[in-house]
């Protein structure tokens, strides 16, 4: 029997939309995309915003690091200018002028023994601070330099300073101790942190209700068309979907009343 056109555009009028289901998608669906080609850009800045974000996170790390590379070698030049001055010091008098360098941020002190007995080679940043000084005690006679960490206290721990140690040889014997409290790591901003979490997931969600949105009414379309290809008639289609999908699903209905 063929299929009648008016009851299929009652049934299809008769259908009613689920008040709980357009309430909750009433707000989100008033701002979003109605097109394949909006969703399309919707992802595509939701994207690019994603990857904006990212980009702060590591400029902040790089920041970070280049913020801990500074103080070292502003230590380092520290460390050689009073090195290379009790190198041209009587040792007589190197304890008392080391007394009188020390100050809250950096402890000098002459003595005959190295304050660093193990020192660290294997610690990157402890080795380029060792090199830092190295360098810029060209032109100075000296014979060793030892560089190592020391377990800091609850306090430095709690600051994120890292205590440090450094030793310099000279060229009669006497150790050059140094030691200083350096920035042990920086902290991420936790915000920021937040944001690209949020970020990286609404462009997931959003592809995932995107793809969703095209494909299902697609996918329904698909066999509604075998459907009709083996018995000649087939359910009305929901007209749901993007702009082009429920156009395809309408035209496809009224194709169905007319067979």
């Amino acid at each position: 029997m063929p299929y009648d056109t008016a009851r299929g555009a009652q049934e299809r009028e008769a259908t009613p939309p689920r008040p709980g289901k357009i309430i909750a998608g009433m707000t989100f669906r008033r701002f979003a995309p109605d097109s394949i080609l909006g969703w399309l850009v919707l992802i595509i800045v939701a994207g690019l915003a994603a990857s904006q974000v990212i980009t702060a996170l590591f400029h902040n790390m790089e920041r970070n690091e280049a913020i801990l590379e500074i103080e070292d070698l502003r230590a380092a030049e520290r460390i050689a200018t009073f090195t290379a001055f009790l190198e041209h010091t009587s040792p007589v008098l190197r304890p008392s002028l080391a007394a009188s360098i020390s100050g809250p941020s950096m402890t000098v002190l002459v003595s005959g023994s190295p304050s660093v007995t193990d020192p660290n080679n294997s610690d990157t940043r402890l080795n380029h601070l060792g090199r830092a000084v190295s360098d810029r005690l060209r032109g100075s006679y000296w014979e060793e330099i030892r560089v190592g960490a020391v377990s800091g206290s609850v306090k430095h721990g709690a600051n994120g300073l890292l205590p440090i140690r450094v030793a310099v040889a000279l060229r009669d014997g006497t150790w050059s101790n140094f030691e200083f409290s350096a920035i042990d790591s920086l902290p991420l901003e936790y915000p920021l942190l937040g944001l690209v979490a949020f970020s990286v997931l609404a462009v997931l969600l959003l592809s995932y209700y995107a793809l969703r949105r095209v494909t299902t009414p697609l996918d329904s379309l698909t066999r509604a068309a075998e459907a009709l290809g083996r018995s000649g008639r087939t359910e009305v289609l929901k007209e749901t979907g993007a702009s082009e999908v429920r156009r395809a699903a309408r035209a496809f209905n009224e194709m169905q009343d007319r067979i």
